[in-house]
C-alpha cells in the first residue's frame, strides 16, 4: 500500500502550505516563533498520516491576525551552550551538495545553484563521496563522515577560488551560455585552460601530497 499511495500521489496537485512567522511583544521582551498552516492537502491527502507528519516538521499554528492578544501561561528560562553542527552522514552530505546554494551569499550565483546546479547530480553525488573515501579524504565512523588529515592538509593548501562553490555556478552558467549560443565552445575551453594555468603554480608551490 505504501508503494500504491506513493504512485498515486505523483498525479495529485501540489500541497499548499502557508509558512508563518509570528512576533509577540510582552513588556520590553520580543518572542518569535515559526510554523505553518496547510491550505490544501494536495498529494498529501493520499499519503498515510505518518508520511504527512514526516513531510512537515514545522509546528502547527492557528489562524491569527496582527493585533491579536495571547495569554502567557508559563515561562521557562533555559541556560544552554551553543553546539557545533553535527557531522555529515552520507545522506545529509548528499542533501548538502544538492542544496549548496544555502551557503552562497552572491544572489546571482545563489540562483544558479538553487535552480538545480548543485555539486554533482542526483546520479553522481553518491559516487563522488565513495571516491573521496577510496582516496583517503573521508573516513566513515559509525554513520558519520570525517575529513582525514590528508583532506585537511589538501584543503589548507588550495587557492580559495578552487574551494568556493561559486565556481560550480560559474561553470554551469557558461555551459548554459554555450547551449543558448551566447558563448562558443572554443572560448569556453580557452577560459578553462587559462584558469588552470593560473591555479596550478599556486598549488604546486604548496607541495601538496597527492593521493
Amino acid at each position: 500500500m505504501l508503494i500504491v499511495k506513493r504512485y498515486l500521489a505523483q498525479f495529485y496537485h501540489k500541497a499548499r502550505i502557508e509558512r508563518i512567522s509570528l512576533e509577540f511583544t510582552s513588556d520590553k521582551y520580543i518572542f518569535t516563533t515559526n510554523g505553518s498552516v496547510i491550505i490544501e492537502q494536495g498529494f498529501k491527502s493520499v499519503l498515510s498520516d505518518d508520511a504527512k507528519e514526516a513531510d512537515d516538521d514545522s509546528q502547527k499554528i492557528p489562524k491569527l491576525k496582527s493585533g491579536d492578544t495571547v495569554i502567557i501561561k508559563s515561562i521557562i528560562v533555559k541556560q544552554d551552550k551553543t553546539k557545533p553542527l553535527p557531522y555529515f552522514t552520507e545522506g545529509t552530505l548528499i542533501r548538502a551538495m544538492e542544496n549548496i546554494y544555502t551557503v552562497v551569499d552572491d544572489p546571482k550565483y545563489k540562483k544558479f545553484l538553487k535552480d538545480g546546479y548543485g555539486i554533482g547530480t542526483s546520479a553522481t553525488r553518491a559516487s563522488i563521496i565513495d571516491d573521496l573515501k577510496k582516496k583517503g579524504y573521508l573516513t566513515l565512523k559509525g554513520k558519520n563522515l570525517y575529513a582525514t588529515d590528508l583532506a585537511h592538509n589538501f584543503l589548507s593548501k588550495l587557492p580559495d577560488i578552487v574551494k568556493n562553490p561559486i565556481l560550480t555556478a560559474v561553470f554551469e552558467s557558461k555551459l548554459k551560455d554555450i547551449e543558448a549560443g551566447k558563448l562558443s565552445l572554443d572560448s569556453f575551453e580557452k577560459e578553462q585552460k587559462d584558469f588552470i594555468r593560473q591555479q596550478i603554480p599556486k598549488i604546486l608551490l604548496t607541495k601538496i601530497k597527492f593521493n
